[in-house]
């Protein structure tokens, strides 16, 4: 079997003003891109081939998107889409496929996420080593570090997954920044220990309520490597905190 993912596809919009040199760079977006998968089949006969074309349509044709899982990066999925399979038949015994996928999200995923936290299984892959034992997801303060194994910047309004789930008592509302990038959030209104607080994406829900009325209406970005977070305010005390998120891979 052979596995080729193509490379990300980028795409940035430009400003240009008349009379002014140059251009003012804007922020680049990814397109989807193609995972490109050839595997072969050697049957006895041709009604093994017809069998195995069969298998093939049920495993890979879905009403919905669904992941693949390669041995070649066996700790990153690829979201993907049906794809367009081309046969060639070598004899009426044996075939080969080229499949090609769509990655439509424009990235991959680690096949976890960080509420499964067990960096030492074959579950998750980096592009450099880390120190597991400093790397935590749950907190219990008001000040820590939150560490983004990515190789892009994790960012809600790019529709990349990332949740905060917060406890705490906070009778004039708190603020959550990163000092890293200094992307903030503020709530307004009142917590107590037994309301929870989630910030999923963009949209913050304050017991099973959307709450973004009460809020600043921005969100939290995490950047590459560790990003220094404080939750703080006036009175605000008790902190807890867990940030759920899979690491995104270009």
């Amino acid at each position: 079997m052979e596995v080729r993912a193509s490379y990300p596809v980028s795409t940035v919009e430009n400003t240009s003003t008349k009379g002014v040199d140059g251009e003012l760079p804007g922020v680049a977006t990814f397109a989807p891109f193609n995972l490109v998968i050839k595997c072969g089949f050697d049957g006895f006969d041709s009604y093994d081939v017809n069998l195995m074309e069969w298998r093939l349509r049920d495993i890979f044709f879905s009403r919905k998107p669904f992941y693949i899982v390669t041995s070649e990066n066996p700790g990153i999925k690829y979201p993907v889409q049906n794809p367009d399979i081309q046969p060639d038949y070598s004899d009426y015994t044996a075939t080969k496929f080229e499949m090609t996928f769509s990655v439509y999200k424009g990235y991959a995923e680690s096949i976890n996420d960080t509420s499964d936290l067990n960096f030492l299984n074959d579950n998750w892959q980096f592009e450099s080593g880390v120190i597991t034992d400093e790397i935590k997801y749950n907190f219990n303060e008001k000040r820590f570090t939150v560490w983004n194994g990515s190789s892009d910047k994790i960012d809600p309004s790019l529709r990349h997954r990332l949740k905060l789930i917060i406890h705490a008592d906070a009778p004039n509302g708190l603020r959550i920044k990163n000092y890293h990038n200094d992307s903030e959030f503020i709530y307004y209104e009142s917590l107590s220990k037994g309301d929870t607080l989630v910030i999923d994406g963009v949209y913050p829900i304050k017991n099973n309520k959307r709450v973004g009325i009460n809020t600043n209406n921005d969100w939290i970005t995490l950047e590459r490597g560790n990003n220094n977070i404080e939750i703080d305010g006036n009175g605000v005390s008790n902190v807890s905190a867990q940030f759920v998120f899979p690491f995104i891979f270009r």
